[in-house]
């Protein structure tokens, strides 16, 4: 627990009443993606997958879009996991900084047509769900989380 100024240890639970320390929490293992994103690939077309890995949402995903093309990431349209919050706040970490360090809870991204989102949503369904968390623009080929 964090007490003052002190910081926490990585063996204190990750927050109040977590189940597990902050050391448990930050080494969970990552999600492997390949079986989720080829049924995707079968369901829709999709134009592109963005992994997000070091170097947060915008710095992985600007490299999925083409010349002409940004994308607007809407903060508040996924459940970001506990764990980013508790980094945040132990950390005194902005908003910014932790889009552009941390993927938040967005592993992978995928990006669809429009026309084809609700398909992609109901093929995603029975791997455990999805969100639509933005949408690709003309303009500027940057990454956006507003």
């Amino acid at each position: 627990m964090l007490l003052g100024d002190q910081p926490g240890r990585l063996d204190d639970e990750a927050w109040p009443g977590a189940a597990r320390s902050l050391a448990d929490e930050l080494l969970l293992p990552s999600v492997v993606y390949a079986p989720t994103m080829g049924a995707l690939r079968h369901a829709v077309p999709v134009r592109a997958f963005a992994h997000i890995t070091g170097g947060g949402v915008p710095g992985n995903l600007v490299r999925a879009l083409p010349q002409g093309c940004g994308a607007v990431i809407e903060r508040g349209s996924w459940p970001v996991p506990r764990v980013f919050g508790e980094i945040q706040r132990r950390g005194d970490v902005a908003d910014d900084e932790m889009a552009r360090v941390f993927n938040l809870g967005l592993g992978m991204l995928a990006l669809v047509p429009t026309e084809a989102v609700g398909t992609a949503q109901d093929a995603l369904a029975a791997c455990g769900g999805s969100y639509v968390v933005g949408r690709v623009v003309a303009g500027e080929r940057t990454v956006t989380v507003a």
